[in-house]
């Protein structure tokens, strides 16, 4: 065994244990269950995801409350975040919205 123990680490590994191979995998209560990927998107992105114009989100940050987040100069929206509002009703046509174009 002293032999081994002069060995740099992954020597002292291979003679200790030869070529065995453990594979572990974290428990499932473990593992988050949402995506590790949450990427903030910009108005371009998130205009194009609901399908309208890069004006048409601005419009509805300040009369529609879309959720976005302000980094500097710059808008932010989280698609999850997006979607829940319009689940929840946030892009239907309000009647304060008919009287836009009459102001």
């Amino acid at each position: 065994m002293g032999a081994v123990a002069a060995c740099d680490g992954d020597a002292r590994r291979a003679a200790l244990f030869g070529s065995i191979r453990i594979a572990w995998t974290a428990p499932a209560h473990l593992i988050p269950s949402f995506p590790m990927e949450t990427r903030w998107l910009s108005v371009e992105e998130i205009a194009a995801h609901l399908g309208i114009k890069p004006d048409t989100v601005y419009k509805w940050i300040e009369r529609r409350n879309l959720p976005a987040h302000k980094l500097g100069r710059l808008w932010k929206f989280q698609t999850a975040e997006v979607d829940e509002w319009v689940r929840s009703g946030g892009a239907s046509q309000l009647a304060s919205d008919a009287n836009e174009g009459a102001e």
